[in-house]
Formats: C-alpha cells, sequence, structure tokens
C-alpha cells in the first residue's frame, strides 16, 4: 500500500490518468493555434491569440487540474514587477489601437459581452490617470488647508 492506503496500481493509473487528459488538452490547445495560427510582433501575443481563437468559434472553459502541470516564473523585485507591467500595459494599448481590437477584429464574431470583457484588460494603461489623481490631489488639499469633502 502507498501513501492513505492507496495501491501502487491504483496510483500509477491515477498517473497515467491524468497525464492522458494533459495530453488531449495540449493536443486540442496545439490543434486550435495550428487552425489559427499566433499574431507575433506584440508583446502580449497571448491575448491576440486567445481572441482569434475565439472569433474562430472556439469556446473558453475554467479549468482547474488538481495537479499543476505548467509552474511559471512570477517577477521576485520591484523592478522586475515595474518591466513586466509596463510590458503589459503596452502590448494591451497597442491592441486597442490596432487592427486587432475586440471591436473590429472580434466584430460579429463574438458577442458584445466578451468584447466589452477584453476591453476591460485592454484599457488597463489608461488607470494610471486614476491613481495620479488619488496620489497628487489629496496631499496637496491637505497641504492648502483645503477640504477634500464639501461643507454640509
Amino acid at each position: 500500500m502507498g501513501k492513505g492506503g492507496i495501491s501502487l496500481s491504483q496510483t500509477q493509473a491515477s498517473t497515467h490518468e491524468e497525464h492522458s487528459c494533459m495530453h488531449k488538452l495540449m493536443a486540442m490547445t496545439k490543434v486550435a493555434i495550428s487552425q489559427m495560427g499566433l499574431k507575433y510582433g506584440c508583446p502580449v501575443e497571448d491575448v491576440i491569440t486567445g481572441l482569434s481563437v475565439q472569433c474562430k468559434g472556439w469556446r473558453s472553459m475554467y479549468f482547474i487540474p488538481e495537479r499543476k502541470g505548467f509552474l511559471g516564473l512570477a517577477p521576485t523585485t520591484l523592478l522586475q514587477t515595474l518591466v513586466q507591467h509596463k510590458r503589459w500595459s503596452e502590448g494591451d494599448f497597442q491592441i486597442l489601437i490596432t487592427r486587432h481590437s475586440p471591436f473590429l477584429f472580434g466584430h460579429k464574431r463574438i458577442p458584445l459581452k466578451l468584447q466589452l470583457s477584453y476591453c476591460i484588460y485592454l484599457l488597463w494603461a489608461t488607470s494610471w490617470f486614476a491613481v495620479l489623481y488619488y496620489l497628487v490631489v489629496p496631499p496637496l488639499c491637505l497641504l492648502r488647508g483645503i477640504s477634500l469633502f464639501p461643507k454640509v
């Protein structure tokens, strides 16, 4: 018996089944990408690829395997994090203002709600206006004695 009272043959069968499922998922992904093609030349080509795959009729699903198949690397320093966010912001905004915009590329191919869902991320770069406002205006008002709230 193995850990938790599971026999070695049961563990091997379970592992084989997990690998088989992951293999099928990777094969389906490979077929989808080979049919649609990758759109390189953009820092966030995965967004364009996902949009083009959905425009071709493929549907997304939320999948959480029990065992993690791939583990990525996250930025570990502030500089790396800032560079990554800059890359994402530039790439997402680049998609929004080019022919790969969900409103142009996805017109009559995907539902409007999905086009709007893409725009939430593509407009992420413009969120710095609000952040800058909330970082600058309240301290200036407090330093100059200006009330932040209207008088009642």
